[in-house]
């Protein structure tokens, strides 16, 4: 007995040094003698996009009210980052806040803290992910309550990753023991691969407790795996959970009592409707959950199953291919729809005709007047007037070629969900500023910003500024002047927006309520059958709806949303859902900025409550 008890007492102290399974770091500095400052980072320490939550935490423990003044700054590559946030702290309060901090796809992505506070300033180094990025890698974390076993989460990741296809190494290395790197000049380029390459797939914990509210976060994660074996975050976690699944991402809940957690999590629930079944692997069922996925998995540990891996990797690969995606450096799920906006290219022949003119000008007729004058000092004034006026033309004619006003060439996809009034708001956009807009571009609520991470070189350095003060505004090379950007921009919000579909006789009417003009309109029904408008209808009108000719969806390439091209096995739309293309986009958030459409493209799904279709 004595042994036993012994040898318990040594493995439970082992378990008690052994490391947690937990992703991330944190750090704490002292700003004078009563501010204390923390800042947690609670993902994985190599990311290739999006964005990366940092949690501050800030105490007072003096009697006196201080007022603190954070600056992140974050210099990689060819782009830099400064995030900005003031906070005044009484006596003894304690505030605690996110910082939604973009991702670097140059280098680590390590923001370095500044914070000042009573003329004291304090310097808090390396927070956030430090490792170089692997453009190949995918991330997936597993959130739970408690730490699992460390031991389990590599074995998995390389199981996922010797499922993983042959293209997502080749970013970083090959079978000929070469990587991909930037050179100086920004491109990719292949050298001899200087270590063995890491897993395709990484696997990361993350505890409840480290969860971030604001679901612009996940931008830099591939899937989540649930662990409601310990029960459930709390509900901001959540919700910010079903953002990420919204809008694209793959969400997967376990444990023996996940369709229970799931059904009780309405952001969730809405979810598991038949119509949005998608299929089952190793005891798993996968459903449609907005652009993303949902699978439910209610056995203890699935992950040991080569059939759910397979399948989860089938998954992962299936979402790549969507319109749904912050970009990446080497093209994602928005591949393809690379908008150019016309109008911006250089007038080389009508510049040639100036450039000939102004020969002829300063040259020959300058000098024939000047002769007939007899007055050759007079050349020493006109040849700078006419040089000076020639210059001044140039750039006139420059900026009235290009325009003054704000234009923009847009590819909008939104969901709309009808059940619940809410709309998810996808948009790919590249935008011409030929005055300034404005000092910044400001978001409502649920609305982020994304600029695009190949968009600078070297040579041309991008300057990203966000100020955090008076709710988030994006300055700096988030909206330049004269300078055409590309951006993507993710609305996530209540809609009341909506399209009523009635039976009349045989067929359907469809009344639009949707704040734009439809262009074209199709419709499956509760048998699963197609119905369509190929007529302009304005906002607020209705249009009689007839039997499709054929199974083809056929609204320009929005069959690439909902159901269609998930996986092989599931085709067309759900029953009860629409497809439809507008003239406008009343659902994305212009962010106080209105730009002139340019050959924009407009899409919209919609869901509606089949019990409303009588």
């Amino acid at each position: 007995m004595r042994v036993e008890r012994v040898a318990l007492i040594l493995f439970l102290l082992l378990a008690c040094l052994a490391p947690t399974a937990r992703a991330g770091g944190e750090k704490e500095v002292k700003v004078g003698d009563d501010v204390t400052l923390r800042v947690r980072w609670p993902w994985p320490d190599m990311l290739t996009h999006g964005a990366q939550p940092l949690l501050v935490d800030l105490a007072n423990s003096g009697t006196t009210t201080r007022r603190v003044s954070l600056l992140f700054t974050l210099n990689q590559g060819s782009q830099s980052v400064t995030i900005t946030k003031s906070i005044e702290l009484g006596g003894g309060e304690r505030s605690s806040f996110e910082v939604c901090a973009p991702v670097s796809a140059d280098g680590a992505s390590t923001y370095y803290v500044n914070a000042h506070c009573n003329g004291e300033s304090q310097y808090l180094p390396g927070a956030g992910a430090a490792q170089q990025p692997l453009h190949g890698t995918r991330n997936v974390l597993v959130l739970s309550a408690v730490p699992l076993d460390p031991g389990w989460l590599p074995t998995w990741g390389k199981a996922l990753s010797g499922l993983a296809p042959e293209t997502w190494t080749r970013d970083f290395s090959s079978s000929t023991g070469r990587q991909w790197v930037r050179d100086s000049s920004g491109s990719m380029v292949l050298v001899p691969a200087t270590s063995t390459p890491p897993d395709a797939v990484r696997v990361n914990p993350v505890l409840f407790q480290d969860l971030p509210r604001q679901s612009e976060s996940y931008a830099s994660i591939d899937a989540v795996v649930l662990d409601t074996s310990a029960g459930l975050p709390g509900a901001s976690e959540l919700a910010a959970l079903a953002g990420f699944a919204r809008t694209g991402g793959i969400v997967v809940v376990s444990g023996t009592r996940a369709r229970e957690h799931v059904r009780a999590t309405p952001d969730f629930a809405s979810w598991m409707e038949p119509r949005f079944y998608v299929g089952r692997a190793a005891g798993a069922e996968t459903y449609l959950c907005g652009l993303g996925l949902l699978i439910v998995a209610p056995a203890v540990n699935p992950f040991d199953e080569q059939d759910f891996d397979a399948y989860l990797m089938e998954s992962l690969q299936a979402q790549g291919g969507r319109l749904s995606c912050i970009p990446t450096l080497t093209g994602g799920r928005n591949q393809g729809e690379m908008l150019k906006l016309p109008g911006l290219e250089l007038p080389y022949r009508a510049l040639m005709l100036v450039l000939v003119v102004f020969a002829l000008v300063i040259g020959p007729l300058n000098f024939w007047l000047v002769k007939r004058s007899k007055k050759p000092v007079l050349l020493l004034f006109t040849v700078p007037a006419i040089a000076l006026v020639f210059s001044l033309a140039l750039f006139a004619y420059g900026a009235v070629a290009q325009g003054l006003d704000v234009r923009a060439r847009r590819a909008t996809l939104t969901l709309l969900d009808q059940r619940v009034h809410r709309s998810t708001a996808l948009e790919i956009r590249e935008l011409f500023a030929g005055l300034s807009p404005g000092r910044a571009l400001r978001p409502g609520p649920g609305a982020w910003l994304w600029f695009d991470p190949s968009g600078s070189s070297y040579s041309a350095r991008k300057n990203y500024a966000i100020d955090l003060d008076d709710g988030v505004q994006f300055s700096g090379d988030y909206l330049p002047v004269r300078t055409p950007t590309r951006q993507t921009l993710i609305t996530d919000r209540a809609a009341r927006q909506r399209v009523d579909v009635r039976r009349a006789g045989d067929g359907y009417t469809a009344q639009f309520g949707l704040g734009a003009d439809v262009q074209r309109f199709v419709f499956c029904d509760g048998d699963g059958r197609l119905w369509r408008s190929d007529e302009r209808t304005a906002d607020g009108g209705t249009a009689r709806l007839v039997p499709s000719k054929s199974n083809d969806v056929d609204v320009s390439d929005i069959s690439r949303i909902l159901a269609a091209n998930v996986a092989d096995h599931v085709r067309g739309m759900p029953r009860g859902t629409y497809l439809a293309v507008l003239d406008s986009s009343p659902f994305t958030d212009m962010m106080g900025v209105v730009p002139r459409d340019v050959n924009s493209r407009h899409h919209l799904a919609g869901i509606l409550d089949l019990e409303e279709v009588k």
